[in-house]
């Protein structure tokens, strides 16, 4: 029997009543009754004395007296409610905190956060690991790529500075050790943005020349020797099939290039003479028309400007008033050596000659360089390009003297006796096709096999 009970009894068996302000009852027999609203068994509030419970409490221990669920001891449940007064909310039903998870990735962050037993359901997250609960991209479960050091994964790096990005979004860079703006192709780096030093690009002939680099090119189909415009390739040894200009009006078609004058062209060789009917990269209307200058006779189209001299026909060929052995064509044909030549060589830099002077006549002498009485050879050339030739004896087998003229019995243009030891070596500078008699003779009585070296 509690103690409400007793005194309840008590007070019935001694005939204390008691009202309030009015106890009729001994004191021993009086109690603090404190208020029950719910009648839980446990009160709230102040005390008064009273000489019996009359459904009062005789505790204050109760935390919500409108409840009567609510109190000291009672069973706690998951509904927000601290059910057993302990000053704790769904104490010992697994309470966890939930945290704002605004872009729904299922990542939250530390504020705000609510405590609860259920799920709150969307919107919330068990963890707060969210690096920007703005984009659902971002967060620990992300992917790490290239996009301006946003830390995609959450993990505190971000592009480069995180082991985790995706390859397949960096960029390829190559060193420019020479600062020229021009990247080495044997340097490729995968990165987010470049690393100084490097560009990206990898158009360096040479990364260590800031003056070498590649040369624009432009594509060239019909191999005119003209480009399309726009059509550009970049290369550090040349390009097949390409050509350094673009001024091609029709790339599909060798003789349309660029814009230039056309003459009346009446054997259809493509040269014609007279004034220019019209300029432009197309003929103007009419027949017989051609895009070069350079035609003597338009009666027959093996007789123009682009034709090689035929050396022993007494025709102009190509139109330059050179005709037969006169023309520079001519100078390497055997019908057209000079009187004091002994043979030709081709017309071709560098370019070597084998031969011996052994059995020759003695019909030269040197005039400056040095005293022959030895038997020569006279070697008719004809200069390919204009240019500087250096010509030489090396590879001989005896003392050599080294000149030339121009024609037999002309004035000597060079002459030479010992450059290298016992050989000799002279140097011209010549006009495209000019004509040179190379005298290989020997010093004093000298003679033997001997090389001829040409280069240029």
């Amino acid at each position: 029997m509690d103690k409400r009970t007793w005194f309840g009894l008590l007070g019935i068996a001694t005939g204390c009543s008691g009202t309030p302000g009015q106890l009729d009852c001994a004191p021993e027999l009086q109690v603090e009754v404190f208020t029950d609203a719910d009648g839980d068994g446990f009160g709230t509030g102040e005390p008064e004395r009273a000489c019996g419970w009359g459904g009062g409490a005789d505790n204050p221990l109760d935390c919500n007296d409108e409840d009567a669920g609510v109190y000291p001891g009672a069973d706690e449940q998951c509904n927000g409610i601290d059910d057993d007064c302990n000053g704790t909310i769904d104490d010992g039903l697994g309470s966890v905190l939930f945290y704002t998870d605004a872009d729904g990735d299922g990542f939250g962050v530390r504020y705000p956060a609510v405590l609860g037993c259920d799920d709150p359901g969307s919107g919330w997250a068990r963890n707060h690991l969210d690096c920007d609960d703005s984009d659902a991209r971002i967060s620990p479960d992300g992917h790490e790529i290239c996009n301006g050091n946003i830390d995609d994964d959450c993990d505190g790096a971000s592009d480069d500075n995180d082991a985790d990005t995706d390859p397949e979004s960096m960029s390829t860079f190559w060193l420019d050790a020479d600062a020229d703006g021009l990247g080495d192709l044997g340097t490729p780096l995968l990165a987010c943005s470049p690393p100084a030093t490097y560009v990206a690009n990898s158009d360096d002939c040479d990364d260590s020349d800031d003056t070498i680099t590649q040369t624009v090119f432009f594509e060239d189909a019909d191999h005119d020797g003209y480009g399309v415009p726009g059509s550009t390739v970049l290369s550090c040894e040349g390009y097949v099939g390409g050509s350094s200009n673009d001024l091609d009006c029709d790339d599909t078609d060798p003789w349309v290039n660029v814009p230039h004058d056309w003459y009346r062209d009446l054997d259809g060789d493509g040269w014609g003479n007279g004034a220019s009917l019209g300029s432009g990269c197309f003929p103007p209307p009419g027949p017989a028309v051609g895009p070069w200058l350079g035609d003597c006779d338009e009666t027959d189209p093996y007789i123009n400007a682009g034709m090689l001299e035929e050396c022993s026909d007494g025709i102009d060929q190509n139109c330059n008033g050179q005709i037969d052995c006169d023309d520079s064509d001519c100078g390497i044909d055997p019908s057209c050596l000079a009187p004091c030549a002994d043979l030709s060589l081709d017309s071709l830099a560098p370019t070597s000659f084998s031969g011996s002077t052994i059995g020759q006549g003695n019909d030269l002498t040197p005039q400056t360089c040095a005293s022959s009485s030895a038997p020569e050879v006279v070697l008719q050339w004809v200069a390919p390009a204009a240019g500087t030739y250096r010509i030489n004896t090396q590879g001989s087998s005896f003392d050599t003297v080294l000149y030339a003229y121009h024609t037999c019995g002309g004035p000597e243009i060079a002459c030479n006796d010992d450059y290298y030891g016992l050989q000799s070596r002279i140097t011209l500078n010549l006009a495209a096709g000019e004509i040179v008699l190379i005298v290989v003779d020997g010093y004093s009585t000298s003679s033997g096999s001997f090389s001829l070296n040409i280069l240029q």
